[in-house]
């Protein structure tokens, strides 16, 4: 399915779409905050006596509140959603491309072609070998530092 959402161009207008909407959310998130600041400048200034105009008064910085969080955490879970789509996206490309250029081919014609893959593999084997020599020695020095 990850696989079929990254290469249709169904799933690419939607996911075009899903942006969209997410900036709309985000307009959405920043009116709440400014409603939501606006309502407590608004109560720090008043001195309310009226247990009616109290009772509105806090009728509105929960409705702010409300607005405020629930449009922060769809956004967050909007971000979090469109990430990992595009992270599994590239595992599974970088899958199908990896997979087959790091395993090594082994010829089956003749005895001649075996003998030259042995002598390579053992090239890489020695390559290898020094490396890790290489990074036992860096943590060598780590540990001494």
């Amino acid at each position: 399915m990850i696989t079929w959402s990254s290469r249709s161009v169904v799933a690419q207008r939607v996911l075009y779409a899903v942006r969209i909407a997410f900036g709309f959310i985000l307009l959405l998130f920043c009116d709440a905050v400014m409603r939501l600041r606006k309502v407590e400048q608004e109560k720090h200034k008043a001195r309310l006596v009226d247990e009616h105009a109290l009772c509105q008064m806090k009728v509105q910085m929960f409705y702010a509140q409300r607005n405020t969080y629930l449009t922060g955490i769809t956004m967050f879970l909007g971000l979090i959603l469109i990430s990992t789509h595009s992270l599994i996206a590239q595992l599974v490309a970088g899958d199908g491309t990896g997979s087959a250029s790091t395993t090594p081919r082994l010829a089956t014609s003749g005895p001649g072609s075996s003998k030259a893959e042995n002598e390579r593999l053992k090239g890489q084997l020695a390559d290898v070998r020094k490396e890790l020599e290489e990074l036992k020695k860096k943590d060598r020095d780590m540990e001494t530092l």
